[in-house]
């Protein structure tokens, strides 16, 4: 992790705030309409949407909904993406995701 007080360097004070603050606005959102996709998609969207999700698992035997843990995806992620020249950030508030971050390498921002 870098660690500056310049405002607009990746990785400084100011940057992670500003990370910390979309992320905050994408948990608001994703909490608003999680439980209700319908009204986030309107009538005709939210019909079509369940009907690609019905789809996709007759296609794919049910891998597609199945739970994958958090050390599965970021290992998928590191191993997609790689490791030079990029710094990852774990947002989290949970156990899971701080032994991710340190059994990866990757900083941790803790979200509560």
């Amino acid at each position: 992790m870098y660690v500056t007080s310049g405002s607009g360097v990746r990785g400084g004070v100011e940057w992670m705030r500003k990370l910390s603050f979309r992320f905050r606005k994408i948990k608001e959102g994703f909490n608003l309409y999680r439980n209700n996709m319908g009204e986030l998609l309107g009538s005709p969207k939210h019909e079509n949407w369940f009907n690609i999700i019905e789809e996709l698992e007759l296609q794919t035997n049910g891998w597609y909904t199945s739970k994958v843990g958090k050390n599965a995806c970021f290992d998928r992620i590191t191993q997609r993406f790689g490791k030079k020249n990029i710094t990852y950030v774990v947002i989290g508030d949970g156990k899971d995701e701080e032994g991710a971050a340190k059994k990866f390498k990757l900083s941790l921002l803790e979200n509560n």
